[in-house]
C-alpha cells in the first residue's frame, strides 16, 4: 500500500448518549460511564499525545459500565471520543506506523474455508488487522471493527449451491476502538453453471479519523466453468488525512477472488480457495 505519513483517529462525547439510539443502556449505566471516564467534563480537543489518548481508551475499554453497554450505544461511545483528540495525535499514530512499516505486514493470504484473522500490533499498541469470512449471503458475519472471530482453519471445506458472499476487510483500531475501515464484498453464486459472481461492493468503508475516504469495487472475472476457475473482484479507496501541519493522502486496492478447487456436480458442492491481496 502507499500510504505517504498517513493516519487515523477516534473519538467520544459520552455526553450525547442519552440522546443516542433506542433501547438505550439504562440511566445509571450512563451515569457511570460518564463519571468513570477519564473524558467526562473535560474541553474538546484536550487529548493532546497518544499515550493519553491510549489511557483514556484504556479507561473507558476497562469499565464494567462500558462493557454492560450494547453494541449501538459503544458506537456512540466510539465515536465521541474524536471530539477529544488533537492533530497532534493524528501525527504521533501516522509516525507510529511509518516508523515500524506497519502497512506492509498484512499484504497477501487464502485459505479453502474462506476465513483468515491476520494482525500486526506495534510496540504502542496499534492493531492492524485483516480479516475475510465467507458465509451465506442470509447471514451476517462481517464486523466493520475488523475483530471476526478467530476461527480453527479447517482444509477442503465443502459448501453446498447458493448464494454466498466473501468479505474482505482491512482495518486499523486501539483497544478495539475502530479508526479505519477498508471492506470489500464479493457477493457470489455456487450452481449448475459453476461461480458467478453477482456484484461486489464496498459498503463498511470508512475513515473514523480526521479524514475522508471515497471508494468504489469492480468486478473483473464474473464467471468460473470449471476447476482451476476463479471469479475476481476489487475494492478502490483513495483517502484524504488531515493530520494538523500537512494533509496526506494516498490510494489503496484491496483485491479478492473465490476459486474453484473441486466441483462435486452430484452432490451439489463446491470446494473453493479464496484469497485475497492487499496493494
Amino acid at each position: 500500500m502507499h500510504f505517504q505519513k498517513k493516519l487515523i483517529v477516534i473519538g467520544i462525547s459520552l455526553a450525547v448518549m442519552s440522546a443516542a439510539m433506542g433501547a438505550p443502556a439504562n440511566a445509571s449505566t450512563r451515569e457511570n460511564i460518564l463519571s468513570y471516564s477519564a473524558i467526562a467534563n473535560v474541553p474538546e480537543k484536550s487529548i493532546n499525545t497518544l499515550d493519553k489518548f491510549k489511557s483514556v481508551v484504556d479507561k473507558i475499554t476497562n469499565s464494567n459500565a462500558y462493557k454492560n453497554l450494547n453494541s449501538n450505544e459503544k458506537e456512540v461511545v466510539i465515536k465521541d471520543v474524536q471530539n477529544h483528540l488533537t492533530n497532534n495525535v493524528s501525527k504521533q499514530v501516522i509516525d507510529q506506523l511509518s516508523k515500524e512499516n506497519a502497512f506492509n505486514k498484512l499484504t497477501k493470504g487464502a485459505s479453502d474455508d474462506g476465513n483468515v484473522v491476520k494482525t500486526f500490533t506495534t510496540d504502542d499498541g496499534l492493531s492492524l488487522t485483516l480479516t475475510t469470512n465467507d458465509s451465506d449471503e442470509n447471514s451476517d458475519t462481517s464486523n466493520n471493527s475488523g475483530a471476526i472471530s478467530l476461527a480453527t482453519v479447517q482444509y477442503n471445506v465443502t459448501k453446498k449451491y447458493g448464494d454466498r458472499k466473501y468479505v474482505l476487510h482491512w482495518g486499523l483500531n486501539y483497544g478495539g476502538f475502530g479508526l479505519i475501515n477498508f471492506e470489500l464484498n464479493m457477493h457470489y453464486t455456487l450452481g449448475s453453471d459453476g461461480i458467478k459472481m453477482r456484484y461486489s461492493d464496498t459498503s463498511g468503508t470508512g475513515v473514523t479519523a480526521i479524514g475522508t475516504v471515497s471508494s468504489f469495487a469492480k468486478t473483473t472475472d464474473t464467471v468460473a466453468t470449471h476447476e482451476g476457475a476463479n471469479v475476481n473482484a476489487y475494492g478502490h479507496y483513495d483517502y484524504t488525512l488531515n493530520s494538523g501541519v500537512y494533509v496526506s493522502g494516498g490510494t489503496t486496492v484491496l483485491h479478492g477472488y473465490v476459486k474453484m478447487k473441486k466441483w462435486n456436480k452430484s452432490s451439489k458442492s463446491m470446494e473453493l480457495e479464496e484469497g485475497y491481496n492487499l496493494e
